[in-house]
């Protein structure tokens, strides 16, 4: 908000709820670090007092910076020692916009940081307010604080900002920072712009200072109107602002121009920075008596001025007064850059025992890099480990298909328990109804359902970021040309990210086909998957009865081999089984950390310059993998062992139905126990597959959340890299005289009056307007504050050459001027003169083409 008293914009501090931040801390230690919390209780104590100091601050005293810059460097080093999420909820609230009493709140370390250094901005900007800018060092100070705040949003909003992987507050989204951060340079080159006026500066460098002025004052309203939380009482102020030094740039290019004798330039300017102060009194019923005092004063200089000059050009000088498109532009001298300061910027080499900063905190602590190399090592090792199950439990698989084939071991069951329920049945049933049956399954498919959907919703807003941005990359193309926007298509620039959208959504789509599957497999077993879940008794009722009861002489001799060939199969699984949760068992007793501390202490000993990563753990990574060498080969021995196995099935199995062939007396109880043993297998299959599922979509939301932070961050970046470029067509493209010579000259010509026309009807329809610091007083009297202008109608001189980017106006007059009855010769020329400035075409003078 503008201060009662002053003209220039104040930040008010974001607020914030108290936070035990070593609270957090403490139980993140403790849980997942093998250091005891006690070893780090002084650097916990000192963390919630840095946090309370940054955090209370609510006057604007230099003191107040160290406070800052302390603790914003703690949090900036914490990060290499904790994750983000460490388990601390930061409330804010902001300090923008319309909703400044609803809180944001994040369990994110950088969200902190985020509001923190907002708040420092805010500070160096209040700094710059509340200096005595009625003196030039007083200026140089104001000017020095509103360059540094001008820095630290700049930092905040391309590094802080992109890094934070949480929600971003509705007052630090991009277009909302690009506006502070403009507001605090135009600020800055306000309070140079007084310095130059202070120190009786050559019109001619003022009149460029204050052009430049009134220009920034342009892109920090440009930017403000494309935030929700930019107020309307700023954007009046800003366009209020551009019309005021707009219109001192005018007045003092006036002066410049008497000085050089150009008379006709000096009523063009002064007529031009009458639009301009003109423009920016249209805001008188929303700005603040300062600003509107300050307008008021230029626009009676102005009118002074332009009063005395054309009156002197009209009766002494006679020139030729230009229009404002032949007026030569007043170039923006730039003179302040926004200066991130070096606590800022590079926060973690200032902290070392002795200096202003303080010693780092935590340091005995290990680096968090050093335990995410171990989470690395834990996803290798996993995948090793479940790739050796997976080989097998595809082998148990395969003995399971060969026996569904074969209709084993439905066709023992019923020769050899024709009555009742057969054992393994029974415990196959009490199995599924410990488990809840289908119910499981559904509450399984649900949770895979819930987060594909949350998978595809973060992965469509990265893709949304992609093409979004293309979009407006062609749309520029096509509006400007490949010749001007030269720079390479999105897809082309961005290559890496094209193919990780391809490959995630091959993965959406195996998947699909996956989920189809087991969803078809669940449908076709549901039924009979029930019936396993229900009672004993309920079972012996859809099993049918054999109508023998005993097993012939001719059939028990294979029947019995048989049986003996199965049961070692089911031994097999057994072992197998026993031999797969062992090795899961070996894996996760398998821990790195020893091993890995060691080695991060060797290294830091050996290179203590050297920046810990997780891959300079590889080779250490490489030695421990090879203790799964021996269960690698574990795979082949099952593998004989179990081919051996089913040849002999096969043969048994042969002999068996050859014993009985003829034999339908256990048909129908043959095929229903079949039928529910194979309902088993695929209950069991369907359970494995939908943990598989959950792991793979848990495992995708991690690769879905990184593809979508990295396209948002390059898209923001490649929408900046396409402003700036849209800039540099725009102030690159003709706005006076015609080219001369070459192919192109048409073509040239007629660009020139349509980007001439766009622009009158730009200026006309949305004047420009701008703000800046206080107006230096002197003697009692307030300096003059630039404005932009809209303008005025082209004047065009008598006889001059009609050429085709000129506009044809007619007006009937007469060709001959004569003084008419009761009129002097002295005012038939004064009319005369008055109508070559009128600018339009004489009949009766005809056309000429140039």
């Amino acid at each position: 908000m503008a201060l009662p008293t002053s003209n220039i914009l104040n930040l008010p501090f974001r607020r914030t709820q108290p936070n035990s931040l070593s609270t957090a801390l403490h139980a993140y230690i403790s849980s997942s670090y093998n250091q005891h919390p006690s070893l780090f209780t002084a650097d916990l104590s000192t963390i919630d007092t840095l946090r309370r100091d940054a955090t209370t601050i609510t006057d604007a005293h230099p003191s107040n910076i160290r406070k800052l810059h302390t603790y914003t460097a703690q949090l900036v080093w914490l990060t290499s020692k904790f994750p983000l999420d460490v388990g601390a909820d930061f409330v804010w609230y902001p300090s923008l916009g319309y909703h400044a009493d609803v809180a944001a709140s994040a369990n994110n370390l950088r969200f902190e940081l985020a509001n923190v250094l907002f708040n420092l901005g805010v500070l160096y900007c209040q700094l710059g307010v509340y200096a005595n800018r009625t003196t030039q060092d007083g200026l140089k100070t104001a000017c020095n604080y509103f360059c540094a705040a001008a820095g630290t949003f700049r930092h905040l909003k391309d590094v802080v900002v992109l890094e934070m992987r949480a929600v971003v507050p509705e007052d630090m989204d991009t277009a909302t920072l690009e506006c502070v951060e403009a507001v605090m340079l135009a600020q800055a080159q306000e309070c140079f712009w007084a310095t130059a006026v202070k120190g009786s500066y050559r019109d001619s460098l003022i009149a460029k200072v204050a052009s430049r002025v009134a220009e920034m004052y342009k892109v920090a309203e440009e930017a403000g109107r494309r935030s929700d939380a930019v107020s309307s009482e700023w954007i009046h102020h800003l366009k209020a602002k551009q019309g005021h030094f707009g219109g001192v740039a005018q007045l003092r290019a006036a002066r410049a121009a008497l000085e050089k004798r150009e008379y006709g330039e000096e009523v063009a300017r002064l007529r031009e920075g009458l639009v301009c102060a003109n423009e920016g009194l249209k805001e008188a019923r929303y700005i603040n008596k300062t600003v509107l005092a300050d307008l008021q004063g230029l626009k009676v200089k102005l009118e002074d001025d332009y009063k005395r000059a054309e009156n002197d050009n009209d009766i002494i000088y006679l020139k030729i007064v230009p229009s404002k498109m032949d007026l030569p532009l007043i170039e923006g001298a730039t003179m302040v850059s926004a200066k991130t300061p070096k606590e800022v910027l590079e926060p973690v080499p200032l902290l070392h025992e002795g200096r202003e900063l303080g010693k780092p905190l935590f340091v005995k602590l290990v680096s968090y890099q050093v335990h995410l190399a171990a989470s690395v090592y834990a996803s290798r090792r996993d995948e090793t480990v479940q790739k050796i199950v997976s080989e097998l439990e595809g082998l148990t698989s395969e003995i399971h298909a060969i026996l569904q084939s074969l209709n084993l071991p439905g066709s023992l069951q019923a020769l050899e328990k024709p009555l009742g329920l057969p054992p393994g049945l029974v415990s196959h049933a009490e199995e599924i109804r410990q488990q809840r049956g289908i119910v499981r399954l559904q509450a399984a498919m649900d949770d895979i359902t819930k987060l594909k959907q949350n998978d595809r919703r973060i992965y469509e807003e990265g893709v949304s970021a992609l093409r979004s941005e293309a979009e407006d990359d062609e749309n520029a193309r096509k509006k400007y040309g490949t010749d001007r926007w030269c720079r390479p298509p999105s897809n082309d620039v961005a290559q890496h990210l094209y193919n990780k959208m391809t490959e995630i959504e091959s993965y959406f789509t195996a998947a699909e086909t996956t989920d189809a599957n087991v969803l078809s497999t669940v449908h076709k077993n549901e039924s009979v998957i029930r019936l396993l879940a229900s009672s004993d008794r309920t079972l012996e009722d859809a099993v049918p009865s054999a109508r023998r009861t005993t097993i012939p002489p001719t059939i028990e001799a294979s029947a019995s081999k048989l049986r003996t060939i199965v049961n070692d199969l089911t031994r097999l699984e057994s072992r197998r089984r026993r031999k797969i949760e062992t090795l899961k068992t070996k894996g996760q007793d398998d821990d790195v950390n020893p091993d890995l501390f060691k080695e991060a202490a060797r290294l830091e000993r050996e290179n203590p310059s050297q920046t810990i990563e997780a891959a300079l753990f590889e080779p250490l990574f490489d030695v421990r993998l090879e203790r799964y060498d021996t269960d690698y080969a574990l795979i082949t021995s099952e593998r004989d062992e179990q081919s051996t196995l089913l040849n002999t099935l096969n043969g048994a199995n042969t002999a068996f139905n050859a014993a009985r062939r003829g034999d339908t007396s256990s048909k129908d109880r043959e095929q229903a126990l079949q039928t529910l043993e194979n309902a088993y297998f695929a209950y069991k299959e369907i359970v494995q597959n939908l943990d598989v599922g959950r792991k793979f979509y848990n495992d995708l939301a991690g690769i879905v959340m990184k593809f979508r932070d990295e396209a948002g961050k390059w898209a923001g970046e490649r929408r900046r890299e396409a402003g700036v470029l849209e800039g540099e067509i725009v102030n690159a493209l003709p706005v006076g005289g015609l080219s001369v010579g070459g192919r192109d000259q048409h073509t040239q010509q007629q660009q020139q009056q349509q980007h001439r026309q766009a622009q009158q009807t730009q200026q006309q329809q949305q004047p420009q307007r701008e703000t800046g610091p206080r107006t230096a007083q002197a003697n009692g009297s307030t300096s003059a504050v630039p404005v932009v202008a809209a303008p005025a109608p082209a004047p065009v001189p008598q006889n001059r050459t009609w050429t085709e980017d000129m506009p044809i106006n007619f007006a009937p007059r007469p060709s001959k001027q004569q003084p008419a009855a009761g009129q002097s010769q002295a005012q038939a020329q004064a009319q005369a003169q008055a109508q070559a400035k009128d600018g339009r075409w004489d009949p009766s003078k005809g056309l000429k083409f140039g």
